[in-house]
């Protein structure tokens, strides 16, 4: 299990990216999946309220039981648009594209989402 990341803030951009390879269970699968991925985070504040992002990362997910193999690539792009209202509440324009290739099936898919948040962040304990 490994965990690496880097992160940057500063005074218009933030960013992290981050590298993980880990073993959890497969939701839905019964088994165990091994996880190796490559994440990334971008955002620029162009005013005070306004902000663009830019989410991406890779995903590879493998499980080596004999009997049903799973070998699964994820790429995933997510850019937005963020209106900050006041310090713990913002909107959250993004689109997000995911494509998923399974090489044990030869199957390769894709997918287009459209979001729209609404975020509120509340502290309960100093």
């Amino acid at each position: 299990v490994l965990k690496s990341g880097l992160k940057y803030r500063g005074e218009y951009t933030n960013t992290h990216v981050y590298i993980l390879h880990d073993i959890s269970p497969a939701s839905g699968r019964g088994r165990t999946l091994q996880r190796t991925a490559a994440v990334g985070f971008w955002r620029y504040r162009f005013t005070e309220k306004v902000s663009s992002g830019l989410r991406g990362g890779y995903y590879w997910n493998r499980g080596d039981l004999s009997a049903d193999p799973f070998d699964e690539h994820t790429i995933r792009i997510e850019p937005q648009l963020i209106y900050q209202f006041t310090d713990n509440m913002a909107i959250v324009a993004s689109y997000s594209y995911t494509w998923i290739d399974r090489k044990d099936t030869d199957v390769d898919r894709d997918r287009n989402d459209f979001f729209i948040r609404f975020t509120w962040n509340q502290t309960f304990f100093d």
